[in-house]
């Protein structure tokens, strides 16, 4: 049975900083690890190191090149001293690009450690020696929490106002060169305003660091409480199926280019892809978002519909979000790597600067009766031969 009491215990227990690669990180994994372990139920710990490079350095680098190379523009320099530096900002540009493809093999930059923490409940096929399930479902919350100067929504206004201002600085360059005999000093003005909103993001993309002063009661203290009692609910009512095997992710380092997903998912590749439906939570307030990725196959879309379903009938709304610039999470690098799934989340939240992450923005009943309407659909789920 779903408890209100536990969820809020758990999501106070688990309510403090917990910064990627620190040792509140690790506090963080041993108390979930204990918690699991009181279930009778064993865990597998992984562990791994990562580079920084990726998620703190990476954007900030092509944002300097690329405004230096406006800038470069903007002042109308000569043709073989921009030609050059156009030709310099290129080449780096590409192996920045190439390194970056998978940034958990990146070497260079400063190296943290962190873990991965997963429960696999064993299916009725696997208890009789049967032949492993067709399908997963994986249930994933990140334990990282992580300040930052800004918040969300911040950031986000900061990533747009710079690409759409590079974009249209860009065509004004163009449009100074055509008709620069009559019209540059016009074409330039126009510029001229928008170098000053380039920079404006940049600055704001460029001042904003991570540190450890959020508790990340919302991201995602809130995620972990939900996983830890669909766990702890499949595990005490003995709920299985003939058609899947549950699995229960915690990853860590997810605040710093979602590191942790990333390693656990390169180590699935002995399997097929089409074997997994991903369930991601990461940061529920005070609503609910339902995020899709991957290919809408007909059994997904069918998991989907039990959801919706689940949530009429327990009072929930449950609303479709959508992909949002500079937002990445478990959810988003699963869909990247060609994996299907749905991920739950709260847009409402990014208001929030990360130090205000704290219990007191979180409903606990929202959460109770979520956590409700998940293991009901689950339930319908479990046993239903019509889902392939």
């Amino acid at each position: 049975m779903i408890d209100l009491t536990r969820i809020k215990r758990n999501l106070q227990e688990l309510s403090f900083p917990r910064r990627y690669g620190t040792n509140s990180e690790k506090l963080a994994f041993e108390k979930i690890k204990q918690k699991i372990e009181k279930l009778g139920l064993k865990t597998e710990s992984h562990s791994f190191v990562f580079s920084t490079f990726y998620s703190n350095v990476l954007l900030k680098v092509y944002v300097i090149l690329i405004f230096i190379t406006l800038f470069l523009k903007y002042l109308n320099v000569i043709d073989v001293i921009f030609i050059l530096f156009l030709g310099i900002v290129i080449f780096i540009s590409f192996l920045l690009f190439l390194i970056s493809r998978n940034p958990e093999k990146i070497k260079f930059g400063k190296k943290q450690g962190s873990q991965n923490l997963l429960v696999k409940l064993d299916s009725e096929a696997e208890m009789n020696n049967m032949k492993e399930m067709k399908k997963k479902l994986i249930f994933i919350a990140h334990v990282d929490s992580k300040g930052q100067t800004l918040p969300i929504i911040y950031r986000i206004v900061s990533y747009y106002v710079w690409i759409i201002s590079v974009l249209i600085i860009i065509i004004v360059f163009f449009l100074r060169y055509i008709f620069q005999t009559h019209f540059f000093l016009l074409f330039h003005s126009i510029a001229s305003g928008i170098m000053v909103l380039n920079l404006i993001s940049c600055i704001l993309i460029l001042m904003n660091i991570s540190n450890n002063n959020s508790d990340g009661a919302l991201d995602n203290a809130t995620g972990i409480a939900i996983v830890l009692e669909l766990l702890h609910h499949f595990q005490i009512e003995k709920i299985q199926s003939k058609n899947f095997n549950f699995w229960f992710l915690f990853t860590g380092a997810e605040e710093v280019g979602t590191m942790g997903a990333r390693f656990f998912l390169n180590s699935l590749q002995k399997y097929d892809k089409n074997e997994f439906i991903i369930i991601n939570f990461d940061a529920i307030g005070k609503g609910i978002d339902l995020f899709k990725f991957g290919i809408e196959k007909n059994e997904l879309l069918k998991f989907i519909n039990l959801i919706f379903k689940s949530a009429r009938e327990n009072n929930l709304e449950i609303k479709k979000g959508r992909k949002i610039i500079g937002v990445h999470s478990d959810g988003w690098i699963s869909a990247k790597k060609g994996f299907n799934g749905i991920g739950f989340g709260d847009i409402s939240v990014y208001k929030y600067v990360h130090r205000k992450h704290t219990i007191d923005n979180v409903d606990y009943e929202l959460l109770c009766n979520f956590c409700q309407v998940i293991a009901s659909a689950i339930n319908q789920l479990a046993d239903n031969d019509q889902f392939y």
